[in-house]
């Protein structure tokens, strides 16, 4: 890790600094930064926290949604058709291997739209994270007319907001139509649109997950490879 921040800084100080600042990875940024720039050990710290945040996301959420796709086996169906019109219709009476790393690119996971809406619908049942929460550094006064003080704690608890029965059609049940916005079920009970902090697995702003954007990105190719080379089952 030292090495590669060694390399990182000669790269920034060399003559192409304009093509990593105008398209900067984690590691620019942090060199970029006044906070960070000059002490290695709260950058390397802050990478390993990056790494480990994606990979737990990553980790959890991929599991159980193949739980999921298990228990149910007519979602399962509809995202295999999806997988076989977009990417392996070449491959269905094929007995080789599928090549997972040419048939999926980054641009082509993009129409993957029911998997998208399975893989959101297992972050709303179990998000990798029940809840979170910090402590207030100032006082503060909401629009609602709550005050809070210096010091006072305070939780979001994201399972219970994404399984409210206000909000949510039968919250138990596995239906990634949820997501679709032509389904009836993508709206609340009532007929309302639902609040848009009823689905916030990663919460957002300044305390959003640090794995978010890696967790989503990888699980759209870690997932559908999987599933073009195996067959998963629910045991008991």
């Amino acid at each position: 890790m030292k090495k590669l921040l060694k390399r990182e800084k000669k790269q920034l100080e060399g003559p192409e600094k304009d093509k990593f600042v105008n398209n900067p990875d984690l590691l620019t940024i942090l060199l970029s930064d006044d906070m960070f720039k000059n002490n290695n050990k709260a950058m390397i710290d802050e990478i390993i926290t990056f790494f480990l945040a994606g990979s737990f996301t990553l980790r959890s959420v991929n599991s159980n949604l193949f739980m999921y796709l298990g228990m149910n086996p007519d979602v399962n169906q509809k995202l295999m058709k999806e997988l076989i019109d977009t990417h392996l219709k070449d491959f269905v009476n094929d007995t080789k291997p599928i090549d997972t790393e040419k048939v999926y690119t980054f641009e082509s996971v993009e129409t993957l739209k029911y998997f998208v809406n399975c893989f959101y619908e297992s972050l709303r049942i179990e998000p990798p994270t029940v809840a979170s929460g910090g402590v207030y550094t100032e006082d503060q006064t909401f629009p609602n007319g709550l005050k809070v003080k210096k010091g006072d704690l305070f939780v979001i608890n994201m399972q219970s907001m994404q399984n409210d029965r206000n909000e949510w059609f039968s919250p138990e049940k596995f239906m990634p139509e949820r997501f679709d916005s032509n389904s009836p079920y993508y709206k609340r009970p009532d007929g309302n649109k639902r609040n848009p902090f009823s689905f916030n697995p990663f919460l957002g702003g300044k305390r959003i997950c640090l794995g978010k954007t890696f967790a989503e990105i990888v699980a759209k190719f870690v997932v559908p490879a999987l599933l073009s080379r195996f067959t998963f089952e629910l045991v008991d």
